[in-house]
C-alpha cells in the first residue's frame, strides 16, 4: 500500500513523495482506461447482438467482430507523461502493462 509507506519498506531508494506520485499517476491511468473501456464495450456488444438477431451470415459477423476488436485494441492504450518520461499503459485480458521511456 503506497498510501501508508508499505512501500517504503520494500523498495530502497523511493521517497515518501515519490511512492505517493507514482500510486496517483497509475489510479489516473486506471480511470482513462476505464472511461475508454466503458462505452466500448457497450456499443461493442450491442453490435454484435444486433448481427446475431438479424440472423445474418456468419462472415459479416466475424467481419464485424474484426473491425470493433481493432479499435477496441487502440482504445486500450493510454500515454502519460510523468517527471521527464513517458509511460506507455495497455490493458490486456485485464492486466495493465507499462512502458517506460525517457524523454
Amino acid at each position: 500500500n503506497v498510501e501508508n509507506g508499505d512501500l517504503l519498506n520494500s523498495t530502497q531508494g523511493i521517497t515518501q513523495h515519490q511512492a505517493t506520485a507514482a500510486y496517483k499517476l497509475l489510479q489516473n491511468v486506471s480511470l482513462l482506461l476505464g472511461k475508454q473501456q466503458g462505452p466500448n464495450n457497450s456499443k461493442k456488444n450491442a453490435s454484435m447482438q444486433k448481427i446475431i438477431s438479424n440472423g445474418t451470415g456468419e462472415e459479416k459477423e466475424i467481419e464485424k467482430k474484426q473491425k470493433d476488436d481493432e479499435s477496441f485494441d487502440i482504445l486500450n492504450r493510454v500515454t502519460v507523461s510523468f517527471q521527464d518520461c513517458n509511460y506507455g499503459f495497455t490493458v490486456s485480458d485485464d492486466k495493465i502493462y507499462g512502458i517506460k521511456r525517457i524523454n
